[in-house]
Protein backbone atom coordinates (compact mmCIF):
# COMPACT_ATOMS: atom_id res chain seq x y z
CA UNK A 1 0.00 0.00 0.00
CA UNK A 2 2.81 2.43 0.91
CA UNK A 3 4.56 1.57 -2.34
CA UNK A 4 1.38 2.28 -4.29
CA UNK A 5 0.97 5.63 -2.54
CA UNK A 6 4.54 6.58 -3.38
CA UNK A 7 3.99 5.60 -7.02
CA UNK A 8 0.90 7.71 -7.53
CA UNK A 9 0.47 11.32 -8.74
CA UNK A 10 -2.36 13.61 -9.61
CA UNK A 11 -3.31 15.44 -12.74
CA UNK A 12 -6.50 17.46 -12.56
CA UNK A 13 -8.39 19.70 -14.86
CA UNK A 14 -11.13 22.20 -14.06
CA UNK A 15 -13.78 23.90 -16.04
CA UNK A 16 -15.16 27.40 -15.79
CA UNK A 17 -18.90 27.75 -15.20
CA UNK A 18 -19.31 29.96 -18.26
CA UNK A 19 -18.01 27.22 -20.54
CA UNK A 20 -19.86 24.23 -19.14
CA UNK A 21 -22.47 22.72 -21.31
CA UNK A 22 -25.76 21.68 -19.78
CA UNK A 23 -24.61 18.08 -20.14
CA UNK A 24 -21.80 18.80 -17.67
CA UNK A 25 -24.35 19.35 -14.93
CA UNK A 26 -25.66 16.15 -13.48
CA UNK A 27 -28.64 16.30 -11.16
CA UNK A 28 -27.53 16.59 -7.57
CA UNK A 29 -29.97 13.92 -6.40
CA UNK A 30 -29.55 10.18 -6.38
CA UNK A 31 -32.30 7.81 -7.41
CA UNK A 32 -33.59 7.75 -3.82
CA UNK A 33 -33.87 11.59 -3.90
CA UNK A 34 -31.02 11.99 -1.43
CA UNK A 35 -29.06 15.18 -2.17
CA UNK A 36 -25.44 14.35 -2.91
CA UNK A 37 -22.77 16.46 -1.21
CA UNK A 38 -19.28 16.16 -2.65
CA UNK A 39 -17.87 18.06 0.34
CA UNK A 40 -19.03 15.30 2.70
CA UNK A 41 -17.60 12.63 0.42
CA UNK A 42 -14.10 14.15 0.14
CA UNK A 43 -13.88 15.24 3.80
CA UNK A 44 -12.10 12.10 5.00
CA UNK A 45 -8.73 11.16 6.42
CA UNK A 46 -8.75 8.01 4.27
CA UNK A 47 -7.16 7.97 0.82
CA UNK A 48 -9.70 7.97 -2.01
CA UNK A 49 -8.68 5.50 -4.71
CA UNK A 50 -9.98 5.37 -8.25
CA UNK A 51 -11.05 1.75 -8.71
CA UNK A 52 -12.58 1.90 -12.20
CA UNK A 53 -12.50 4.50 -14.95
CA UNK A 54 -13.98 4.75 -18.42
CA UNK A 55 -10.74 6.57 -19.36
CA UNK A 56 -7.57 4.49 -19.81
CA UNK A 57 -4.94 7.08 -18.89
CA UNK A 58 -3.35 6.12 -15.58
CA UNK A 59 -2.31 2.84 -14.05
CA UNK A 60 -3.61 4.01 -10.66
CA UNK A 61 -4.76 7.23 -9.00
CA UNK A 62 -5.39 8.29 -5.41
CA UNK A 63 -6.45 11.52 -3.66
CA UNK A 64 -5.50 12.38 -0.08
CA UNK A 65 -7.07 15.36 1.73
CA UNK A 66 -4.63 18.02 2.91
CA UNK A 67 -7.03 20.75 4.13
CA UNK A 68 -10.73 21.53 3.70
CA UNK A 69 -12.95 24.59 4.27
CA UNK A 70 -16.50 25.60 3.36
CA UNK A 71 -15.38 26.84 -0.06
CA UNK A 72 -12.56 24.51 -1.12
CA UNK A 73 -10.42 21.46 -0.49
CA UNK A 74 -6.69 21.07 -0.99
CA UNK A 75 -5.60 17.52 -1.66
CA UNK A 76 -2.66 15.59 -3.03
CA UNK A 77 -3.46 13.65 -6.16
CA UNK A 78 -1.01 10.93 -7.04
CA UNK A 79 -0.99 8.77 -10.12
CA UNK A 80 1.21 6.44 -12.10
CA UNK A 81 1.35 7.12 -15.80
CA UNK A 82 3.17 4.90 -18.28
CA UNK A 83 6.52 6.48 -17.43
CA UNK A 84 6.66 7.46 -13.75
CA UNK A 85 4.81 8.30 -10.56
CA UNK A 86 3.70 11.87 -9.96
CA UNK A 87 2.10 13.78 -7.08
CA UNK A 88 0.59 17.23 -7.25
CA UNK A 89 -1.20 19.49 -4.77
CA UNK A 90 -4.68 20.21 -6.13
CA UNK A 91 -7.52 22.53 -5.19
CA UNK A 92 -11.20 21.67 -5.52
CA UNK A 93 -13.60 24.63 -5.33
CA UNK A 94 -17.13 23.94 -4.10
CA UNK A 95 -20.25 25.64 -5.44
CA UNK A 96 -23.14 26.10 -2.98
CA UNK A 97 -25.58 25.98 -5.91
CA UNK A 98 -24.23 22.60 -7.07
CA UNK A 99 -23.36 20.67 -3.87
CA UNK A 100 -22.40 17.53 -5.80
CA UNK A 101 -19.73 19.27 -7.92
CA UNK A 102 -16.27 20.79 -7.54
CA UNK A 103 -13.96 22.59 -9.94
CA UNK A 104 -10.44 21.16 -9.77
CA UNK A 105 -7.12 22.77 -10.63
CA UNK A 106 -3.47 22.55 -9.61
CA UNK A 107 -3.17 24.53 -6.37
CA UNK A 108 -0.37 26.81 -7.53
CA UNK A 109 -2.53 29.41 -9.29
CA UNK A 110 -3.30 27.42 -12.41
CA UNK A 111 -6.52 27.51 -14.38
CA UNK A 112 -9.37 25.21 -13.54
CA UNK A 113 -9.01 22.09 -15.64
CA UNK A 114 -11.87 19.72 -14.66
CA UNK A 115 -15.39 19.69 -13.36
CA UNK A 116 -15.81 16.66 -11.05
CA UNK A 117 -19.41 15.76 -10.24
CA UNK A 118 -20.53 13.14 -7.71
CA UNK A 119 -23.38 11.31 -9.48
CA UNK A 120 -23.77 8.41 -7.01
CA UNK A 121 -22.62 7.74 -3.44
CA UNK A 122 -23.08 4.63 -1.33
CA UNK A 123 -25.23 5.06 1.76
CA UNK A 124 -22.14 5.03 4.02
CA UNK A 125 -20.15 7.37 1.69
CA UNK A 126 -17.40 4.76 1.35
CA UNK A 127 -17.53 4.96 -2.44
CA UNK A 128 -18.92 7.13 -5.18
CA UNK A 129 -19.23 7.48 -8.93
CA UNK A 130 -17.85 10.69 -10.44
CA UNK A 131 -18.45 12.31 -13.81
CA UNK A 132 -15.26 14.13 -14.84
CA UNK A 133 -15.29 16.70 -17.63
CA UNK A 134 -12.28 18.52 -19.06
CA UNK A 135 -12.59 22.28 -19.47
CA UNK A 136 -10.41 22.23 -22.58
CA UNK A 137 -12.76 20.10 -24.64
CA UNK A 138 -15.69 17.79 -24.62
CA UNK A 139 -13.91 14.86 -22.97
CA UNK A 140 -16.08 13.24 -20.32
CA UNK A 141 -15.40 10.08 -18.35
CA UNK A 142 -16.64 8.34 -15.23
CA UNK A 143 -14.71 7.03 -12.24
CA UNK A 144 -15.65 4.78 -9.36
CA UNK A 145 -13.72 6.09 -6.34
CA UNK A 146 -13.59 4.48 -2.92
CA UNK A 147 -12.06 5.02 0.48
CA UNK A 148 -9.68 2.39 1.80
CA UNK A 149 -10.10 1.99 5.56
CA UNK A 150 -7.58 -0.55 6.81
CA UNK A 151 -7.60 -3.71 4.72
CA UNK A 152 -10.58 -3.15 2.41
CA UNK A 153 -9.53 -4.00 -1.13
CA UNK A 154 -12.53 -3.01 -3.20
CA UNK A 155 -15.69 -0.90 -3.13
CA UNK A 156 -18.86 -2.34 -1.64
CA UNK A 157 -21.43 -4.16 -3.79
CA UNK A 158 -23.87 -1.23 -3.74
CA UNK A 159 -21.33 0.98 -5.49
CA UNK A 160 -20.00 -1.69 -7.85
CA UNK A 161 -23.51 -2.62 -9.01
CA UNK A 162 -24.42 1.04 -9.61
CA UNK A 163 -21.25 1.56 -11.65
CA UNK A 164 -21.82 -1.59 -13.73
CA UNK A 165 -25.38 -0.45 -14.49
CA UNK A 166 -24.12 2.94 -15.68
CA UNK A 167 -20.99 1.85 -17.55
CA UNK A 168 -20.24 -1.42 -19.28
CA UNK A 169 -16.79 -0.37 -20.59
CA UNK A 170 -14.35 0.14 -17.72
CA UNK A 171 -10.64 0.21 -17.02
CA UNK A 172 -9.58 -1.39 -13.71
CA UNK A 173 -7.12 0.97 -11.98
CA UNK A 174 -6.81 -0.15 -8.35
CA UNK A 175 -4.75 -3.29 -7.81
CA UNK A 176 -3.45 -4.68 -4.57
Amino acid sequence: MALRLSLLTLVSALSLPSVWSLSAHVASRQLDSKILDIKKFVNTSEPIWTYFSTLETYLCKVDKKYNISEVSIFFKRSYMDSIKAKTELMEGKFDSNMPNMMLVSPAKGHEITTNETLVFASSDLSCGIFKVQLLSGSSVWYELRFKVPGTTEKPNEECLNSYYKMHAKTHHMYKK
